[in-house]
């Protein structure tokens, strides 16, 4: 079996609520790594069949999850178990495929089986949609308010 593509709608049920880990490929048609890496996901995804589940994602057609999963870019390659993301590798090198089955093997030699139970009692909301102000969806850390310049000047000479 290969990978299997989602879209917002699916994705709580074929990611965020699955039974066992799920290696989600974010990429983009326009994305020249994001081609040249699709086939080594397939083997992956072969490799692994039964064990972890390959879900690809085009983020030109869910623009809110590169806000809310903060990708920096694609190629970028998710693992979740239980919901929640356990490992993130970005881009495409050399080493990429290595790194994805080291993680895989990692998260399958440190977790028992998963249950459906727990994930199932968790509701899910899918990410906002990009802000149409133009500015950016994700949130900036709050930093404390100085004071004016001329005051803290005013402050240090005394």
């Amino acid at each position: 079996m290969s990978s299997v593509d989602t879209d917002a709608r699916r994705f709580p049920e074929d990611v965020l609520r699955a039974s066992g880990p799920v290696l989600v490929d974010f990429w983009k048609p326009s994305c020249q790594p994001c081609r040249a890496l699709a086939p080594h996901v397939d083997r992956v995804a072969q490799k692994y069949e039964g064990r972890v589940r390959v879900v690809k994602l085009n983020i030109d057609q869910a623009p809110g999850f590169s806000a809310h999963y903060a990708l920096l870019g694609v190629p970028a390659l998710f693992l979740f178990s239980e919901g929640e993301v356990v490992d993130r590798i970005f881009g495409y090198a050399p080493d990429t495929v290595a790194k994805v089955e080291s993680a895989i093997e990692r998260l399958l030699a440190s977790s028992p089986p998963i249950s459906d139970s727990a994930a199932l009692q968790q509701p899910w909301t899918p990410p906002p949609p990009p802000s149409l102000s133009g500015r950016s969806a994700v949130a900036t850390p709050a930093f404390p308010t100085l004071p004016p310049i001329d005051q803290l000047i005013r402050r240090r000479n005394g």
